[in-house]
This record gives C-alpha cells, structure tokens and sequence, in this order.
C-alpha cells in the first residue's frame, strides 16, 4: 500500500506526466474504479475520526457544509482542517476520489444517474424562458450542481460556460456605453454623473435599456459595465489612460524576462529589472517577483507548462488587455 505522503503526492502532480511516470516506476499506484465495501468502511472511518477529532455534530456537516448557515466560513474551515486528507487515510485513492465517494455514502439520495428525456425537456424549456439552476433543480428534484454540469455539456458535448445559459454575453459597444449613460442620467433625472455611484435603480435602468436594444443586458451587466469601466472615464479620464501605459510597462518587463531566457522565476534577476522598469511602481525587487508571479494565475494549466509557456501565455494575456476595450487593473 502506498504511504500518505506519496498519496497526497500524486494527487499533487497527477499531470504531471514525467514525475507520475517516476512515481509507477518506483511500485505506486492509486487505484481507481469501482469502491469495494471494505473501502466504504474505512472511508466512513475516516470520517468519523475527522468528526470526533475537531468536534462535529454530524458526517453531513462535514461533506455538505454549504447547506448549513454560514456555509462559506465553515467550508473553509473544513479546508483548512484538510478534511480531504482525513478521507483517504490508508486508501490507495486520490483526496478527490475519497471525497466524492463520501458524498455519495453520507447521502446517496443526491445521486439519481442519468436524466431521462422527461427531465432534459424540463430543463430545456426552463433554460429558454430565463430560469436559473437554483429553480430548474427545485422543479426537477436535482442538485443545482448537477444541471450547471449538465447545462456545461449539453448539446452533443459542446461546451458552455458554466453559468451561461445562452450565447455568450457580446461585446459592449460605444453606441451601447453612451445609450447606458443617458438612461441612467434620465432614470436618476440629473444631468451629470460626477460622483454618482450609489443610489443607481439598476433593474429601471436595464428595463428601460432593453427597450430600445436588439441586444439585451441583464441588470448585473449593466451594473458592472458602469461601476467597473464607464464612471472611471467619466470621474477620471486620466486614470484609463494610465492603466493602458501600466499593461505596455508590464508587456515591456516580460519581453525583457523572455530575451533573459531565464529557467525559473527564481533564475531572474530581479534586482536588475526593479532598476529597469521603476515605471512599474514596485518598492523592492522582492515585490517586483511577487508581482510577476502572481500572473502566471490567470494562465490555464500552468503547473505543467514550462516557464517559457507560462511566460509567453502571461505576455498573450497582457497583449490582450492592452488591445481590449474594457481597461482592467491589473
């Protein structure tokens, strides 16, 4: 049986195809398919120790903390508690595998398998007339996560953003962004919107919207197109201005990383781009690292690309919001 460690490893770096395959070669495997009975049991015990440990009325509490008041705070408590290490204490499955399989024996009635063709015309239906998950899982006596997933998958396969139940939101255009203003200035019944970020009747403003566009928003839409891009040019126009010469600073120091040829974000010399690049307002080069470094989490599937990718996908990134409309801060 594989120890702990290397459990908890592998589940780490399970894509990581080179250090999984050193990991087989050394005599470790987790196991996958179907549970035997002996493993539920231990599973179970598992999670009887962890609620004992840190004093827990119940095994539901543990696996579905969201269905309880305060269901973020005590969520994260649980993971803090790393209550999916508990769970695969002597079992040769990943903390994922454990985790789920608790699930479906601390409560096996959220688990009904397929949707037959009854649910699946209900779901359609409610999905064309607006519903969200929370209600089409209400109607049908399913999980919300359940339809999100199904939702995600549906149409042969075709994958849509989780919680998008149509086409995806367009693209805002000048003509929209001045109609948007003028609605709200007439809504709000002023003539200038200096200051004026609070107070905003959203679902009157996007109801009017809607009225006079082919191109419907949805009162957030609305909401966050002014709070997070239109009331900067209007309260301070040289703010965007500054943000777009930022992402061109931050484009510069990663071309300069790239021609570096560095092996790791521990190979750059920081010191010396901290001199180069003061534009990009950072107090030392240990933050000018961290800065850095912490972009390389808006790059998908980072933890298996080389540097040379994640920096070439962090520079793709930066390209991007330099060319876009929508100014974001960084």
């Amino acid at each position: 049986m594989a120890s702990d460690r290397i459990i908890h490893e592998i589940f780490a770096l399970r894509r990581n195809k080179t250090r999984y395959s050193e990991i087989k070669a050394m005599g470790y495997k987790l196991k996958t398919g179907r549970w035997t009975e002996t493993e539920d049991i231990k599973l179970l015990k598992n999670l009887k120790l962890f609620r004992r440990e840190f004093d827990y009325d119940d095994d539901h509490i543990c696996i579905y903390p969201l269905q309880y008041q305060n269901g973020r705070t005590l969520r994260q408590r649980l993971r803090e508690q790393e209550v999916s290490k508990w769970l695969c204490r002597g079992l040769d499955r990943d903390r994922e595998a454990c985790y789920m399989r608790a699930r479906k024996l601390v409560s096996p009635g959220n688990y009904k398998g397929d949707f037959n063709s009854e649910e699946k015309a209900i779901i359609t239906d409610m999905v064309s007339r607006g519903y969200g998950p929370t209600d089409i899982a209400l109607a049908i006596g399913r999980s919300a996560e359940s339809i999100i997933s199904y939702i995600q998958y549906r149409d042969g396969g075709e994958f849509v953003k989780a919680g998008s139940f149509s086409e995806p939101p367009k693209k805002w255009s000048e003509e929209e962004d001045e109609d948007l203003i003028e609605v709200i200035k007439e809504v709000l019944e002023v003539d200038d919107l200096v200051y004026v970020f609070t107070g905003i009747p959203w679902a009157k403003v996007s109801k009017k919207f809607n009225e006079t566009h082919s191109n419907k928003r949805t009162t957030i839409q609305c909401k966050n197109r002014y709070l997070m891009s239109l009331c900067f040019h209007i309260n301070c126009p040289g703010r965007v201005k500054r943000k777009r010469k930022k992402i061109v600073v931050c484009i510069n120091l990663l071309e300069r990383i790239q021609i570096l040829n560095c092996p790791g974000f521990s190979g750059v010399p920081w010191t010396q781009l901290h001199e180069e690049f003061p534009d990009m307002e950072c107090g030392s080069p240990d933050q000018l690292y961290q800065t850095v470094r912490n972009w390389k989490s808006q790059v998908d599937k980072w933890p298996i690309k080389t540097f040379a990718e994640i920096t070439q996908s962090m520079l793709d990134n930066m390209r991007k919001k330099c060319s876009s409309d929508d100014e974001e801060t960084l």
